[in-house]
Formats: structure tokens, sequence, C-alpha cells
């Protein structure tokens, strides 16, 4: 698995270096030196250690004697791992801007050309999306590594992913990158959290800012360096080195014009100041070199950097920098398949708009996950709009046939103050488990089909025991889940068994017409509150995949009995076999169904993502609702006689609502789809936002890709967008 897995990396990290433009015209030389003694173990620290893990020979000759040993240039940092630092254990600090993320990119490629058959894999991570209070370090990594390589969310043994697997046995060497994008309270429980996830021969390499990773240190008293790492800290850019390759590959025409910026350089003007990093410089050549094909008239001329009225500062050049970026990257070209979609003025609002997502609703992260993107409507945009659409499916049924009374409205609204007290005092106190979904939808069937049946048996009549039951049912399957999420499967059955029984009593009371206003109403709002309240359980990952569940296929094969027994006793017994089979079949098909990780050969992209996603949206949706559909039509049809066509089309409206709910509790699409269409009218983005991002990545060099997510070529540029005036 883990020769597999390196194939993959690497042809990852290098399609990125090329994308990043890494080798154009060519990597700027890094230089570094160890880093302070006081943000570091100490040497005789990592070398008594390496010597006392189990059979470990890292600290024989020719390891160095001290910490002097891992100062280096350029391509050194690979061997510099490998053959000095006994734990190969790193952290790499620096300046924002000054070349870390690319500089573990090269250690990646290089690591990867370097290594042996069944040795460790180096694996990119962004620290971002971290929560060290929620998920200890190996949990979070294993998920991590599920998304952005897929075929590692598969199990290797029972209740042990791949991911797990190749962690625990060291065969994974985790490239922690943007420690500092943690936030302040955060960064020194995760300093913990690496340190007591070290155990004897786990490498670890750790990016951050110098002076965020010194205030994490200062910040808690109990907080101490990584434990057996060295530490280096990159050096500014020589002034030569920034000369070279300023002018480097330009035409003698497009030299001369840089001339002025080229002697600057050798001064201490604002300008000389700025360009000490590969952000600036990398910003510098982008804005003002001409692309291929381009003429000089195309872009802007670099003298106006000199220009020190309008540039005091170097803090005042960085900002003009940034600014110029986003209309430089979208401008026109005189090639046809090299110009941009989009306008640069419309791209540099969508840019911001993301931008302002990531800061301000997203705590600062600089993972564009679309999954995610919901986050930046209000957490009740996307249950107000399921609840309606729930609530309108169930009105529009109600109101085709007159079979359909208003005990499923009056039910449900009864039961869900009773499930929510339920969740928040008796379930809140006992320890939780998986499983409460499908042990409170086994709760509520019961529950339900108890409760609408007692209620007939006590004021009902004998032609009413198909309807009372089935009113029970449908009030069961809806506040079921809702009570057992968040518990564990014997006290979600109980929680469901209790909620159910209630609201299908109640709903078995009021199993009548109350006027056609009145039933419409009563349980559109009925339906709409539970479809919305449940959207709050929706997943939060991308689903790739699907396996079957013995618990789903149960629920589905009761379900298709009881609606049996309910047919049977109100036509036939043959009638009531045959639909009670039909529907046994096909509900314990679509119960069954749970998204899961499916095999994949090659890393994950925002695109591939969101295929899987989005193919699992539309199976659960048609995998629940036609059997549901179907099944509640033929059942409506049976019981209200003669209308079997008004039947199924009042069966489909509540069928297409039930898939759509189940696909989007299950999948993110869905709930892409809505906020993405809102914003889209709204201006806030564009109307096909992953081809924009692609575009973005692929093209223009603003963005990034890490596995499934993109990010802005640098975090200061994302913060610039988001907070400019």
């Amino acid at each position: 698995m883990a020769d597999e897995l390196a194939g993959v990396v690497y042809r990852q990290w290098d399609a990125e270096a090329r994308l990043r433009r890494l080798y154009d015209p060519y990597p700027l030389p890094l230089t570094w030196k160890g880093a302070p003694p006081s943000l570091a173990d100490s040497w005789d620290s990592l070398v008594a250690m390496a010597a006392a893990w189990p059979g470990s020979s890292r600290a024989a000759p020719p390891c160095p004697s001290d910490a002097a040993a891992i100062t280096g240039s350029d391509r050194d940092l690979a061997e510099i791992f490998e053959q000095r630092i006994p734990t190969h254990r790193l952290v790499v600090l620096g300046a924002p801007g000054s070349g870390k993320t690319m500089l573990l990119v090269r250690l990646i490629l290089e690591l990867l050309t370097r290594r042996n058959p069944g040795g460790p894999v180096p694996i990119l991570v962004s620290c971002a999306t971290w929560d060290p209070d929620a998920d200890d370090f190996d949990s979070w990594l294993t998920k991590r590594m599920g998304i952005e390589y897929p075929a590692l969310g598969q199990p290797a043994a029972p209740d042990v992913s791949r991911a797990r697997m190749l962690l625990e046995r060291n065969l994974v060497l985790p490239v922690l990158d943007g420690f500092d994008e943690l936030n302040d309270e955060r960064r020194p429980s995760a300093l913990r959290a690496l340190n007591e996830s070290l155990g004897p021969g786990r490498g670890m390499v750790v990016s951050s800012r110098v002076d965020q990773y010194r205030d994490t240190l200062l910040q808690d008293p109990d907080s101490v360096p990584l434990r057996g790492a060295a530490c280096i800290e990159l050096e500014a850019l020589n002034t030569s080195v920034v000369v070279d390759y300023l002018s480097r590959g330009l035409s003698p025409v497009a030299t001369r014009r840089w001339s002025p910026v080229l002697a600057a350089l050798q001064t201490s003007t604002p300008l000389a100041a700025t360009l000490t990093t590969p952000l600036m410089v990398g910003l510098a050549r982008s804005i003002y070199a001409p692309r291929v094909g381009e003429s000089l008239q195309a872009v802007r001329d670099p003298e106006e950097l000199c220009d020190t009225a309008r540039f005091p500062r170097p803090e005042a050049i960085r900002k003009h920098l940034f600014d110029a970026f986003i209309p430089s990257a979208y401008r026109s070209h005189p090639d046809p398949s090299q110009r941009a979609r989009w306008r640069a003025r419309k791209a540099e609002r969508w840019l911001v708009s993301i931008a302002t997502h990531l800061e301000e609703d997203r705590g600062r992260t600089t993972d564009i996950a679309w999954w995610a993107i919901q986050r930046a409507a209000s957490p009740l945009f996307f249950v107000i709009c399921i609840g309606v659409m729930c609530g309108v499916a169930m009105g529009t049924a109600t109101g085709l046939v007159d079979v359909i009374g208003v005990g499923v409205g009056v039910g449900v609204l009864t039961a869900m103050p009773i499930g929510l007290i339920l969740r928040s005092t008796v379930l809140r106190a006992l320890p939780s488990a998986t499983g409460g979904l499908s042990g409170g939808l086994v709760g509520g069937f019961g529950g339900g089909i108890l409760g609408g049946l007692t209620a007939e048996l006590a004021f009902g009549t004998p032609d009413q025991v198909a309807s009372t039951a089935a009113t029970g049912l449908a009030i069961g399957a809806a506040v079921g889940p809702t009570v057992g999420l968040g518990s564990s499967r014997g006290r979600g059955a109980k929680a469901g068994l209790i909620t159910g029984l209630v609201g299908g009593l109640v709903g078995g009371l009021f199993d009548q017409r109350l006027g056609p206003v009145s039933s419409i109403a009563l349980n559109a709002l009925g339906c709409a509150v539970i479809g919305g309240l449940n959207m709050r359980n929706a997943v939060s990952v991308p689903a790739k995949g699907f396996r079957w569940s013995v618990v789903g296929v149960g629920v589905g094969i009761i379900a298709g009995l009881g609606i049996g027994v309910m047919v049977a006793l109100t036509t036939t017994a043959t009638i009531g076999i045959a639909v009670g089979g039909l529907v046994a079949v096909t509900a314990a098909f679509a119960g069954g169904m749970e998204t899961a990780s499916a095999h994949v050969t090659k890393a994950a992209s925002p695109r591939l993502t969101l295929t899987h996603d989005r193919t699992a949206f539309f199976a659960l949706t048609a995998a629940f609702g036609v059997p549901v559909g179907l099944s509640t039509g033929f059942t409506i049809g049976v019981v209200r006689e003669g209308g079997i066509a008004a039947g199924i089309v009042a069966g489909m409206c509540i069928g297409v609502a039930v898939g759509v709910w189940v696909g989007c509790l299950q999948t993110a699409w869905g709930q892409f789809l809505v906020v993405r269409v809102w914003q889209a009218v709204r201006g806030d983005l564009p109307w096909r936002l992953i081809g924009f991002l692609e575009d973005a990545h692929l093209r223009r060099g603003v963005l990034r890709q890490v596995g499934p997510v993109y990010q802005f070529r640098h975090a200061e540029l994302q913060h610039r967008l988001a907070t400019r005036e």
C-alpha cells in the first residue's frame, strides 16, 4: 500500500509544482540556518532519543555532533533530513512569503525520489482544518488522508482503515504545512497533541511562521518545542539572486525596462526592502513580465515600483503587488486559447467573496472546500429551503387525495418537542456512540405503528385501520432519526419508540380531515418542521461511494411488511402480500445503501470529489424516492377506491421529497447546489464555480491545489483580498 501511495503522491506534487510555476524560470534558491536554541529541542536530546528507539541505528555515525550541521541551501534539505537528523523530525520556520510551502513540496519530491521500497511516504497536509480540541492528531490525519486519497478510506482490517494502518506502522511521514494558520487559542493544544502523537520511530515535518511558533511556546508555560525535532529558519533572499531571477529569460528590450528596478535593489530603497522573499519576487515577475505571446505594451511598466512618493514604505509596495496581481492574472491575451473566460473585474469580486468567506465564516482557514461553501449562507438558510420543499410536497399530496388526514402533521408537531427534550436531557446525560440514526428509525417505526393502532383500537372504526397505521408509520419514520442521532443505537431505539408512540397515538386520534385548508396547512407545517430540523444532522464531508448496511436492509424489510399488513387489512391478503413483498424488496435496497469511500487509484481533486458526491446524491434520491413514492402512492390508491392515478401522483410527491431529503442528509452536493445558486444570483459567486476555480488554478496561478481543496497562492493574498477597503 505504501509503495502504491508513493507513486500517487509523487505524480500529484510533480504536476502541482509545474502548475505553480516552480520551475519558471527556475526555483528560487533558498538558504537556511539553525533556529535559535529556544525554539528547538537540544541536539543531545535528538541523538539520545533516536539511539533509544527499538532497533534504531539512526544515531550511529556519520550523525553530526551539533545543530550547526543542518545549515544549508537549495536542494540540501532532503540529504540533511535523511542523513543528519537522527529522529527525522524537522520544524521549518520563516517569515510570511519566505517559501516554506514550496520548500516542503521540493522536499517531498526529493524524498520520494530517494525512497526505497517499503519506506515511509511523505504526505503534505494543511493544518488549517485541524481542531485539536475535537480530534486527536491521528484521528484527524486519518480523516484527511481518507479525503485526499480516497483509497485509504477503505478498510484494511475490521474497524481499521488503510490510512490508520499505514500510520500505525510508521509508513507515513506527516508533512504539516501552516501550523501558524491555526488560531491563537488552538496552537498550544495542537503542539501538545503533536508531541503526544510522536512515538518511537515516527518522523514529522512542520512549517510555521517564526513569530507564531515562538508565541505559542511563550503563551503556554507547559508548551515545549516539537519533541525530538531539529529546527531551521529560512533567510531572506540574496540581492544578487533576486536580480538574476527577475532578469532571466527576458528579451533585451524587456530587460531595459527592468533596469531601474534592478538598480534600486542595490540601494536601501523601500523596493529593496520588499523584494526579499519568494512571494514578493514572484508577484513582481507575474505582474510586470510579459507571458509567452504577449507584447510589452500589454503589461505594466515595472519602473512604477521605484516611485518613492507613491510607495514611501515597503508595506505600500506589498499592498500594491497584492492588489495588482488579480487584474494581471486575468488580463487579455492575444492567443484566444489563453484568454480568461471571465473579466478581471468580475473574477476579482468573486475571489474577494471567497476570501471573505474563508476569513469570516470559517475562522481564517485557507482551504477552499466546495462542500463547505454552504457556510457562506446563514445556518437557517438551508434548513428553511429543505423545510419548505418537504412542506410543499406534503401539502400537495394532502390536497390531491382525500385519504391523507391531518394526523401526520399534528402527530409530528406533537412528537417533535418531546423528542428534542429527550435529546437535550436524558440522552445527553448518557454516554453516546454512533448508530443512533438506525436505532431511532427502528424505534420510530415500531412506536409509530403501535401508537397509531392503539388510537385506532380505542377510538376508531374498522375501516380506518390501515389509515391510522400508515399515519403512525409516517410519523415514526419522521421523528425517529431526529431523536436517535447522537445517542447509542439502543438508546436511540428507545427514544424513537417513545417519540413514535406519542406521535402515532396523537396522529391516530386526529386521523381525519378538518377541512381541506386545515389538513393541507397542518401536514405541510409538520413535514416542513421535521424536514428542516433534520438538516442540522447533514454530513459535512463529501460522499465517495456506497456500502451495504445490514440494519438498513432490516428496516426496509420491516417497512415493507408493515405496509403489506396495512394493505391486507384494507383489501385482501393476496394484494397485501404482493404489495408488501414489492415494498420490502425496494425498501430493503434503499435502506441498505449508505455512503462510503470507494476505491480510487489517484489523489482526489475538487472536481473528482464533487462528481462522486453528486453521483451519490442522485443514486440515494432515486433509491429512496422511487420505492417510497410508488409504495405510498399504491397504498393510497388501494385505500382510496378507484383513485390509483391520484394516489400515485400524491405518493411520488412524497417520494421525491423523501429522496431529495435523504440525499441532502448523506451527501454534500445538495447543500452546495442550493447555496451556490443563491450566491450566484447575488453575484457573489460564478454560476460555474468549479470551472472558475480550476481556471484560477491551472491558468491564472491565483490558486494552488492541495488534494481535494484549493487555496489562495498565499495566505497573505487571501487576507489582503478579504480586508482591503
